[in-house]
């Protein structure tokens, strides 16, 4: 039949294996027949629960990722961090979690547009990244994890340690040369950078809403991200969480798994890659303002809220 019809209530785990057990747990809302299937996948990336503790100070991207499904073999501080299988023989022991993805499927990020909660003497953005990574035939093995590195001899050790071929790297960002003259025809350089994003947005900023037809307020284009109450107290502009608070970015899935580093960096001129990075501030000393408020209010205080990540079927 395919879709929801296929699924029996009782079907996914089923009575007395965890599952739902013939009927649907309150409030689920089973699906009518006007719900299409969908196509698309979805997860949140997240950081680390305490992010905002040990980055507090430093220059060092957080990870945004999803929860470490099973315990490694090693006692850890917090899923969020490391791989299912980092530990096991062939693995690094601080290999970092990252969330499976359909190699080549389109991916589509909603990164979100975090203001400043003061106006800094500098002027920075967050920066973000995305990193793909490929697994080995023996993560397949060991786990069933996709893979594509069909490759099973050790790659390079790690200070003697055995490693598994494991490769991760960063889509690119190309520059073309200007078109060449036909009679002095030299082959065309692309120059290529690492595919970063600077998500700069200031704040107070305005936050653009529509008006409603009886001109009494404005409309909502979004809800449930950010609390308009909790804003308001701290001086901030309730109606940016009724904005679009969202960039999206679109990617080819360029390996087996994705995760997000995001940091800040200073303001620079374009094509200058030399602009210093600026510290992390979650705190809130005497006389120096919590510049990354947001930061923390959005993906610390807000359960649900983090990098949104949809995805497509890989191509075939």
């Amino acid at each position: 039949m395919g879709g929801w019809g296929s699924i029996p209530w009782g079907g996914i785990g089923g009575a007395g294996a965890g599952g739902w057990g013939g009927a649907p747990p309150a409030p689920f809302v089973a699906p009518g027949p006007y719900w299409p299937t969908a196509a698309t996948s979805f997860t949140v990336l997240k950081p680390p629960a305490n992010f905002q503790v040990y980055c507090q100070g430093t220059t060092e991207p957080i990870l945004f990722t999803v929860p470490n499904p099973k315990p490694p073999p090693m006692p850890l501080p917090d899923p969020y961090e490391h791989d299912e299988d980092a530990g096991q023989t062939g693995i690094a022991s601080e290999l970092c979690r990252m969330r499976q993805i359909p190699f080549g499927s389109t991916v589509c990020l909603y990164i979100p547009k975090v203001p400043w909660y003061v106006q800094p003497t500098r002027s920075f953005a967050y920066v973000w990244m995305p990193v793909w990574r490929v697994r080995n035939i023996v993560d397949y093995d060991n786990s069933g994890t996709p893979y594509h590195v069909s490759k099973g001899v050790p790659g390079a050790p790690d200070f003697g340690a055995v490693r598994n071929v494991i490769p991760a790297g960063s889509g690119p960002f190309l520059i073309s040369c200007p078109e060449q003259d036909v009679v002095a025809y030299v082959p065309d350089m692309h120059n290529v950078y690492e595919d970063q994003f600077a998500i700069k947005v200031a704040y107070p900023a305005v936050p653009v809403l529509p008006l409603g037809t009886d001109g009494l307020g404005n409309l909502e284009l979004q809800s449930g991200i950010l609390d308009p109450t909790s804003m308001a107290a701290i001086g901030g502009v309730p109606a940016f969480a009724r904005a679009a608070m969202f960039q999206t970015i679109w990617q080819k899935a360029g390996g087996d798994e994705l995760c997000l580093l995001c940091w800040k960096r200073e303001y620079a001129a374009r094509g200058d890659v030399t602009a210093p990075l600026i510290p992390w501030n979650f705190a809130n000393p005497i006389g120096d303002p919590e510049e990354d408020f947001f930061f923390k209010e959005l993906f610390f205080n807000n359960p649900d809220a983090g990098v949104f990540c949809f995805w497509g079927n890989a191509p075939k």
